[in-house]
């Protein structure tokens, strides 16, 4: 039983941190839990249906006695409210987790993303200039190297 309240749990509280400290992070795990749950919610009562269609007590198997086709008769009314109760409480689930994620789908919809627009402004007039006036870059100046000798002009230069 705790194992399946837990992601509604997870999906509450994560909805409720969200609405209060609205971050594009939260919203969106607010919003996928709460469309798991949804999906979830569902699926239990669509089981619910099955279980209240599925459920009978068979006369053929208490022909011989009929007390306990009778006490078989006040179980099963009791477990038709049970079941009934958990039917109307996942469908109630499920409405409420599908609005909140239909809410939350719109919320990130209206978020702009934190991409800079660029404008490009095309700019048809041609300017020329003089060369000359183009400043350039100035490379730094640094203390070149002698020329080496190659080894034939140092034998020589010692004979």
């Amino acid at each position: 039983m705790a194992t399946t309240l837990l992601p509604y749990i997870i999906a509450g509280g994560l909805t409720i941190g969200a609405q209060c400290k609205p971050n594009i992070c939260l919203v969106k795990g607010s919003l996928s839990l709460n469309i798991i749950s949804s999906i979830f919610s569902f699926i239990a009562a669509i089981l619910n249906c099955v279980d209240l269609a599925t459920n009978r007590c068979h006369y053929y198997s208490y022909y011989y006695n009929s007390n306990y086709y009778n006490m078989c008769q006040q179980q099963l009314n009791s477990g038709y409210a049970l079941s009934s109760l958990l039917l109307v409480i996942n469908l109630l689930i499920f409405c409420v987790s599908l609005s909140v994620s239909i809410f939350g789908c719109r919320s990130l919809s209206r978020v702009t993303p934190n991409v800079p627009q660029v404008f490009v402004i095309q700019n048809d007039a041609v300017v020329s200039m003089n060369p000359s006036t183009v400043p350039t870059m100035m490379s730094p100046q640094f203390a070149q190297p002698a020329p080496a000798l190659n080894i034939v002009q140092q034998v020589t230069a010692k004979q």
